[in-house]
């Protein structure tokens, strides 16, 4: 089976940025984030109380005006939101120069080739981990040489669903795992 297509700088960095946002190291930093955000806001929720008595009228108000912004400001789907431009702007920082080529992508008993004009990769199927299929894409894990790789082949390569459910049973039927992530 052959399925062409092309890699765009988008699809690469969409590619990136979602293998980031999964990322344990991430999901962690996250975590940190948000608990850092939740004793800052309740040691101002105490001092607030706490001086509430000494202040005007006017000096509380602003001070729970300021507390709310810093909730909206730090709100972790916002931040979520920022770090996504952060690392959308950072990947086309990285692939700049980055230029979108046409791709075949064969299976066969062999295994997985992948062609270009310049570059040809084969890979044997015992070389392949895994599959997995996510939204917009089919990430297909290598190991060659001891060291990891992946093809990304976006699903607006295939021409209707039943071409792409005919691609995942071929890696099937080499005992290789198909992931829906």
């Amino acid at each position: 089976m052959k399925i062409y297509y092309k890699n765009t700088l988008e699809d690469l960095a969409d590619y990136n940025i979602y293998n980031i946002e999964n990322s344990s190291a991430f999901k962690v930093f996250h975590k940190v984030y948000t608990l850092a955000f939740l004793i800052i806001f309740l040691i101002m929720i105490i001092l607030v109380y706490k001086i509430k008595d000494l202040l005007p009228t006017e000096i509380l108000i602003i001070g729970l005006f300021l507390i709310g912004l810093l909730c909206f400001l730090t709100n972790p789907k916002r931040y979520k939101k920022r770090m996504r431009k952060l690392l959308i702007r950072s990947e086309y920082k990285e692939l700049e120069g980055f230029t979108t080529v046409d791709l075949t992508l064969t299976l066969n008993e062999e295994g997985i080739s992948k062609e270009s004009k310049t570059t040809q990769y084969k890979v044997p199927w015992s070389s392949v981990e895994n599959v997995k299929v996510r939204e917009n894409y089919i990430c297909i894990y290598i190991s060659c040489f001891n060291k990891p790789g992946c093809f990304i082949i976006p699903i607006k390569a295939f021409n209707d669903p039943s071409e792409k459910d005919t691609f995942l049973q071929i890696f099937k039927q080499y005992k290789i795992d198909v992931i829906c992530a």
